[in-house]
C-alpha cells in the first residue's frame, strides 16, 4: 500500500482494522472539515496513476465509509457520493451527509471517495508555490500566476496528465469491485454530475441509480462559463420579478436596488453570519464584498 507522512496523519496502520467489505480493511481515523473533525472508518485501495500501465506506478484512493445507522445483516445497496469542483474532497464535502439524509443513512452505508489528486488521494497540492505570489484576485497579475503555475507544475510528484475524469472513473469502478458492490446509486452535484455520466456511459452495470444535481453537462465548459451564465441566470431572475405583479409589487425595481447594493459593497465591504451547509454550523466572520455578487 501507498502510504507516505500526511497519510499517517489519517490513517495509522497500526489501528485495528474494525471491518472489512469486500477486499477493503477499514480502520478508525479521523477526517478534518473546516467546522469540526470526525471520526470515521477510513480505508485505501491503491489504483495505476495510468491505467493503461497497470505494472506501473501505483496512488491511494482514500475512500471514507458511513455505515448504516441499522446494523442488519443484510443493508441496502450503497450510495457514492461525487463532489463537485472538480478539486473538492469528498471526504470533506459530504462528511456529516449522514446527519442530513437521516432516512437515507439508516439502511443504506454511504461511501465518499477522493478523487485522484484531491483532498487525500495523492493530492496535487502547491500551496507554498501559491502562498509566496500572495495572489489578489482584485488585482490580477497573470504574468506571475502564469510562472507560478509553470513552477507548481515542475515540483509535482505526479503525472497531471493522468488526473483525468476518464481516469477517475476507472478508479470508481476499481473501488466498487474491491468493495464487492454488485450495484451502487451515484449521487453527483455539479462536476459530479458529469463524473457520473461518464460512469453511466462506461459502467451502466454497476449503477443501480443515478441523482444529477445541479448538472454540468460534458459540453460546458467549467470555469470561464460559470460567470457569464451565473450572472445571466441571476438578472433573468430579476427580469421575472419585475414582469410578475405580485412579485414586482412586494420587491419593486429589484434591479436596481441590486444594483444600489453592489455598488456600496464595493465601497464598504460588510462581514455576516454564512451556514456552512456541509456542518451545519454558522460562520460569523465572512466577508462579503463587491465580487461575491458578481
Amino acid at each position: 500500500m501507498a502510504q507516505d507522512a500526511a497519510w499517517h496523519e489519517i490513517i495509522n496502520p497500526q489501528n485495528e482494522i474494525i471491518d472489512r467489505v469486500g477486499e477493503l480493511a477499514f480502520r478508525h481515523c479521523t477526517v478534518p472539515s473546516q467546522q469540526t473533525d470526525r471520526k470515521v472508518q477510513c480505508a485505501w485501495l491503491d489504483v495505476p496513476e495510468n491505467h493503461a500501465r497497470a505494472t506501473g506506478k501505483t496512488i491511494p484512493i482514500f475512500v471514507v465509509r458511513l455505515p448504516a445507522r441499522r446494523h442488519v445483516k443484510n443493508i441496502e445497496d450503497p450510495v457514492v457520493l461525487l463532489a463537485g469542483g472538480p478539486g473538492q474532497s469528498a471526504a470533506e464535502a459530504f462528511l456529516f451527509v449522514d446527519s442530513q439524509w437521516p432516512r437515507l443513512a439508516k439502511h443504506r452505508d454511504l461511501y465518499l471517495i477522493d478523487q485522484r489528486g484531491t483532498g487525500r488521494s495523492n493530492p496535487m497540492n502547491c500551496e507554498a508555490v501559491f502562498s509566496e505570489l500572495n495572489f489578489d484576485p482584485h488585482d490580477p497579475d497573470y504574468a506571475r500566476l502564469q510562472r507560478a503555475t509553470i513552477q507548481c507544475l515542475q515540483q509535482l510528484e505526479a503525472d497531471p496528465a493522468q488526473y483525468t475524469t476518464v481516469n477517475w472513473v476507472q478508479d470508481l469502478e476499481r473501488v466498487r469491485a474491491a468493495l464487492g458492490v454488485e450495484r451502487w446509486n451515484v449521487y453527483g452535484v455539479s462536476y459530479g454530475t458529469r463524473v457520473a455520466t461518464h460512469y453511466m456511459r462506461q459502467h451502466a452495470g454497476s449503477i443501480r441509480s443515478v441523482v444529477l444535481d445541479s448538472p454540468v453537462y460534458p459540453e460546458h465548459v467549467i470555469g470561464s462559463e460559470i460567470a457569464y451564465r451565473s450572472d445571466q441566470a441571476f438578472y433573468a431572475l430579476l427580469q421575472a420579478c419585475e414582469n410578475d405583479r405580485l412579485c414586482s409589487e412586494r420587491m419593486p425595481d429589484t434591479t436596481t436596488v441590486i444594483s444600489r447594493f453592489i455598488e456600496a459593497l464595493r465601497h464598504k465591504p460588510i462581514h455576516a453570519a454564512v451556514e456552512d451547509f456541509s456542518t451545519g454550523h454558522t460562520e460569523q466572520s465572512a466577508l462579503i464584498d463587491s465580487q461575491v455578487l458578481r
